[in-house]
């Protein structure tokens, strides 16, 4: 079987494909990296910077800049002998003769001319950007997702964080196969984490940590379904309890706050370093 992924460069990518990369490294035969700084927004790396600040709040933005950069930081000692079990995507490409492709538009025709050459049997996205209706269809097999929320509620950007902001007790991950409507496809499997069965007082951190580790088993599980030659079986998306959500804002914070919620630990902090 063929796979193409098509990821952003972070952790939360990282964690979410490990497992599908070293177990099925043989078979990926591109990973195409987002050069997009936003979903939906054509803005320079200053001007997204400057977007998210204003938009977010400092701290909110400081959080993700910390996830994301130590993230690249340990790549960087990665090659004077560190954090040799962390695992990294561009590491793993380079590794195991995997071609990286950049790209700021998936959809254009340059790249849809390039991503049909590597004759895709089934394409795994979590990229920021919309896929339409031609590079879809490309994969003979499909393309599928996977979404840190219990879809249909919180399509979009940011569900474990809304979801917080709201009071949810009940988070999850949910598979599915990508169609041109966001976050709409027909769901392959779909598992619920409650919070109660978490540790007390989980931050934001500590929650997407859980549902990415989720997140990878389940999709190393659906593509097996595949590499056995089968489609796996779907359900429709419904529509009904279905909302979707955007970046975090300052008054989401807020709010977040307010319900005694925190974006990471001390020692999750810490362990980012480790």
């Amino acid at each position: 079987m063929r796979i193409v992924l098509l990821v952003n460069d972070n952790p939360y990518n990282a964690q979410a494909f490990r497992k599908l990369c070293l177990s099925r490294h043989s078979e990926i035969v591109a990973i195409v990296f987002s050069t997009r700084i936003l979903a939906g927004k054509n803005f320079s790396f200053l001007q997204a910077l400057r977007w998210l600040l204003d938009l977010s709040g400092p701290q909110l933005f400081l959080f993700r800049a910390i996830e994301v950069y130590a993230y690249k930081w340990r790549r960087l000692w990665k090659h004077f002998g560190f954090y040799r079990n962390r695992f990294d995507m561009i590491e793993f490409a380079k590794a195991n003769g995997i071609p990286i492709v950049y790209s700021t538009n998936v959809n254009a025709p340059d790249f849809l001319a390039r991503f049909r050459a590597f004759e895709p049997d089934l394409a795994v996205s979590r990229i920021n950007q919309i896929l339409k209706k031609k590079i879809i269809e490309i994969p003979k097999m499909g393309m599928i997702n996977s979404h840190s929320s219990l879809l249909p509620k919180y399509k979009g950007i940011d569900g474990v964080f809304w979801g917080m902001v709201n009071g949810d007790r009940e988070f999850g991950t949910t598979s599915h196969f990508i169609v041109e409507k966001l976050d709409s496809g027909g769901v392959i499997a779909q598992e619920a984490v409650h919070l109660d069965s978490l540790t007390s007082g989980i931050s934001l951190h500590g929650l997407e940590d859980v549902l990415n580790e989720l997140s990878a088993e389940m999709l190393n599980s659906v593509v097996s379904v595949f590499a056995r030659g089968e489609k796996p079986a779907s359900v429709p998306m419904s529509e009904v309890g279905a909302s979707y959500f955007s970046f975090a804002t300052r008054e989401g914070y807020r709010r977040f706050k307010s319900r005694g919620h925190r974006l990471i630990g001390i020692h999750e902090l810490l362990k980012l370093f480790l």
